[in-house]
């Protein structure tokens, strides 16, 4: 069959016509993000998204001219859902709250229902992550509770370490007292004896004295140890109940009045076993010799804060004496715990024990040591 025209013929042949539809070209026309359109970002060949863009429309068309069929459609969201989507005859799909990651997105169309045409349209979409999802940050994360754990873990290893430290020097301490002690009871024991085979009864009377007092410190002095490793006196209140408690009714025996102040924040101080031990002997030291040497009419006692280190001096009104007597009756101390140990004390403290006198001046001891 020929058709003519001017300057134009068509040929027609109906033998070489067949049932052979052209395939249906599927375009993406926009891609918006919260219903804002952003179609220039379709020029790109991958769409990278923040996590908080977590709204998006995706519109698409396929123009038919040669059947009156309406144009159908399917998409598929790989990385999210790999299945082939019906649309129906709606050309635009919605998606919310897309984790992290990459996707493609493809879109196909039919005008004959039931087949689909290969000719596809696709485009790729990254969505950004939010740091804390990101690989890295599980990591970075995983590596600080395993350094936390491991902290914690070297924390209580150290901290019972340093208890079986303390117990260890406590159990040295009672050792050293209480040989010491004994030693000297033994000795006073025997000399006993021989003013007693001497019929010294004045010097005999004199020695059992001395056993009794040495006796009677060792027993104070392991009493206030054991009390001072107590958990249960771990609180500086307590602590200065008990010193004002010790040394009110010894005071009030040689009718010398205690003034006894603090700052308030010191009770909220949190001292450690050691610490506890030293502190409170220190001041019951101070407070003894006051009592055998001084004469005094009153003891005044002030603990303070200073420049984060605490500070405790105590002062009486008595006779005082010069140094070297300070000394001296160190030396006639008969608990042991001397004005030497005093020092020694402090050292543990990591701080200092100073003594200050002169005649008709009284005696003051100032300990200062840092607070940890």
């Amino acid at each position: 069959l020929y058709v003519a025209g001017k300057n134009y013929f068509i040929e027609f042949d109906p033998l070489k016509v067949n049932g052979n539809q052209p395939q249906l070209p599927v375009y993406i026309t926009d891609f918006k993000i919260f219903n804002q359109s952003k179609n220039h970002l379709l020029n790109q060949d991958k769409i990278g998204l923040a996590y908080n863009q977590n709204y998006i429309t995706i519109e698409f068309s396929a123009p038919n001219f040669s059947n009156k069929t309406p144009v159908e459609f399917q998409y598929q969201l790989a990385g999210f859902n790999n299945t082939w989507v019906d649309l129906g005859t709606e050309n635009k799909v919605s998606f919310s709250n897309l984790a992290g990651g990459d996707y493609v997105f493809r879109v196909r169309a039919t005008n004959r229902p039931g087949v689909w045409y290969e000719h596809k349209s696709q485009l790729i979409i990254t969505v950004i992550p939010p740091f804390y999802k990101t690989w890295w940050f599980y990591a970075l994360t995983a590596i600080a509770l395993a350094a936390v754990t491991y902290g914690i873990y070297r924390y209580r290893v150290n901290e019972i370490l340093n208890r079986q430290a303390i117990r260890n020097k406590i159990a040295q301490d009672l050792h050293d007292s209480v040989g010491s002690t004994l030693s000297s009871i033994g000795v006073y024991s025997q000399v006993a004896k021989i003013y007693n085979e001497q019929n010294k009864n004045d010097k005999l009377k004199d020695a059992l004295e001395k056993i009794s007092e040495t006796s009677g410190n060792m027993i104070s002095e392991m009493s206030d140890i054991v009390w001072t490793i107590n958990p249960r006196n771990d609180n500086m209140p307590v602590m200065l109940q008990r010193m004002e408690s010790f040394a009110k009714p010894l005071l009030a025996a040689k009718d010398i009045q205690l003034h006894f102040d603090y700052d308030p924040g010191i009770e909220n101080l949190n001292l450690e076993m050691t610490q506890r031990k030293n502190f409170y002997l220190i001041f019951k030291e101070a407070v003894n010799n006051a009592v055998k040497y001084s004469s005094c009419r009153n003891l005044y006692v002030v603990i303070q804060v200073r420049n984060f280190r605490v500070e405790m001096i105590i002062r009486d009104d008595g006779t005082g004496f010069e140094m070297k007597e300070i000394k001296d009756a160190n030396r006639n101390t008969m608990s042991g715990n001397g004005l030497k140990n005093m020092s020694m004390r402090a050292k543990e403290l990591k701080g200092s024990c100073e003594l200050y006198s002169s005649a008709g001046n009284g005696l003051t001891v100032k300990l200062q040591f840092p607070i940890t």
